[in-house]
């Protein structure tokens, strides 16, 4: 691992520790079973960067997405789960735009269409074909994710789950919409590096 890695995989590795003995203690084998796929999405993630060479910002905005989903799932205010928390009434009933969930989609894909960008740069000319294909890409982690997520809701019967018809069909246009700013910002600022 690089040695600029170090402080943002700390700040990762400190959030899951702390959240994964929270949600021990919960009980909440739901949220146990995402902090399990952030470690994988980590291992992966520091195995291929021998080969697709991450620049650190994604590496940095992935540790804060960690901290952000964490808390999403954790902290309660007035009794409302973050993730439920209206941030900006855009839309309301039955969409209710815009939640914290569906920014940390849009953050959460944001960060990993990065990952995508970069791995897919080594094998694709830039202009409309890498743009495209790493949306695309982006896009079927997002639905593996939502997969995932309806999994862990029905292995673990989590009463207080993320899922829902609408939650999931939102949550996938969120990551589509982070997919698509992401391609552009790593396509202006990180490639002008």
């Amino acid at each position: 691992m690089k040695k600029e890695w170090r402080l943002p995989i700390s700040l990762a590795a400190i959030t899951l520790l702390g959240h994964i003995i929270y949600f021990i203690t919960k009980g909440n084998f739901e949220f146990l079973g995402y902090c399990t796929v952030i470690i994988i999405l980590f291992a992966i993630i520091i195995k291929t960067d021998k080969v697709y060479n991450y620049p650190i910002a994604s590496v940095w905005l992935i540790s804060i997405w960690v901290v952000i989903h964490s808390l999403g799932g954790s902290v309660y205010i007035a009794g409302t789960r973050a993730f439920d928390i209206v941030l900006i009434n855009i839309l309301g009933d039955p969409f209710f735009i815009l939640k914290y969930d569906q920014f940390a989609h849009t953050f959460a894909f944001f960060t990993i269409t990065i990952f995508c960008y970069y791995v897919l740069k080594k094998y694709i000319k830039k202009g409309k074909a890498l743009f495209i294909t790493t949306v695309l890409m982006a896009t079927g982690i997002g639905a593996t994710y939502e997969i995932i997520e309806f999994a862990m809701v029905i292995f673990f019967d989590a009463g207080e789950a993320v899922g829902g018809y609408y939650n999931t069909v939102l949550d996938l246009v969120f990551n589509f919409t982070g997919s698509i700013l992401s391609v552009i910002f790593s396509r202006k600022v990180l490639d002008k590096k």
